[in-house]
């Protein structure tokens, strides 16, 4: 958002006073253009979770490429070819920096409660929220959303905390909950799950 400096009026009846100063338009924040909230939290967090090889993929002899490098970098390495001649075929090193970098090993809890954890409040302050897991098929979406039962994932530990929250709150029948699940494929998004809880 650009700054607004107050200027003198030129109109004569107005001659040696200042203008009104430009007021923000509703509901947003100089902390906005900066991706931030009024109170000075991030309004996106992007994260990177790195998939262990498979079993399938480690008895083929695949060597993992993608590397976390620290808490908020991950590195790409792509692997020179034999017999490399072009540049394109030499191998490299990339590394990018994200807001949060989890490794293999990271478990669905640690993932949670550095991430979508910090939203359950938020959702009970009435603010919409939306946790966006992206990637190819068989990169670990579906785990880290919905986990299993020894390490669930995001959607039932976010349920959890939610419920538990509501049911300590002074009045728990105040709250009504929406929650969408949907999973998009190529170009066609499917509903996954439509339920209202009072």
């Amino acid at each position: 958002m650009a700054n607004v400096k107050d200027t003198p009026s030129k109109s004569a009846a107005n001659a040696g006073k200042q203008a009104a100063p430009v007021q923000q338009p509703h509901g947003s924040h100089p902390n906005h253009a900066q991706g931030l909230s009024s109170a000075g939290h991030p309004l996106m967090t992007v994260a990177v979770r790195i998939r262990p090889l498979s079993g399938k993929e480690a008895a083929a002899g695949h060597r993992p490429v993608v590397a976390a490098e620290s808490n908020t970098v991950a590195s790409i390495a792509k692997l020179e070819r034999t017999g490399a001649v072009l540049q394109s075929e030499k191998g490299q090193m990339h590394a990018y920096e994200f807001d949060r970098v989890f490794g293999e090993d990271a478990s669905n809890e640690e993932v949670y409660r550095e991430t979508a954890k910090r939203l359950v409040p938020k959702v009970l302050d009435g603010i919409n929220c939306t946790i966006f897991a992206y990637g190819a098929t068989g990169a670990g979406k579906t785990h880290s959303i919905m986990g299993n039962d020894s390490d669930p994932g995001m959607m039932p530990r976010s349920m959890i905390d939610l419920f538990e929250a509501i049911e300590d709150s002074d009045d728990p029948s105040a709250f009504s909950v929406k929650v969408s699940y949907m999973e998009g494929a190529l170009i066609s998004v499917q509903l996954v799950l439509v339920q209202t809880l009072k």
